[in-house]
């Protein structure tokens, strides 16, 4: 069964909701999670969760720091991604490589 994108997405908006964060914080995240989707979907077409690779985050990143997000912005975004991933493999039960691709991030 493929997992998309925004089924993740939502997953995490009602997480977030159920566990009582502020309304700013659920704002930034939802932002930074929308403009993640938007970049995997229009830069790479990729649709669901089994055809990102590590490459793909580290381009996303990449390209928030030539956006001129600062390093700390950037740093909080790969947060919200890496609960992305966890929300995926918690959630959905799903243990393809999320887990290294994680890991991976940073290496």
């Amino acid at each position: 069964m493929e997992i998309s994108i925004q089924s993740v997405i939502q997953e995490m908006l009602f997480d977030n909701k159920a566990r009582g964060l502020s309304k700013n914080t659920i704002i930034f995240r939802e932002k930074t999670r929308k403009v993640f989707s938007v970049f995997f979907l229009y830069q790479n077409d990729i649709l669901n969760i089994s055809e990102i690779k590590p490459i793909h985050i580290k381009q996303y990143l990449v390209d928030r720091l030539e956006c001129g997000y600062s390093e700390t912005s950037v740093n909080a975004q790969l947060g919200i991604i890496r609960a992305f991933v966890c929300i995926l493999c918690i959630v959905f039960n799903k243990e393809i490589n999320m887990i290294d691709l994680a890991n991976h991030i940073n290496s």
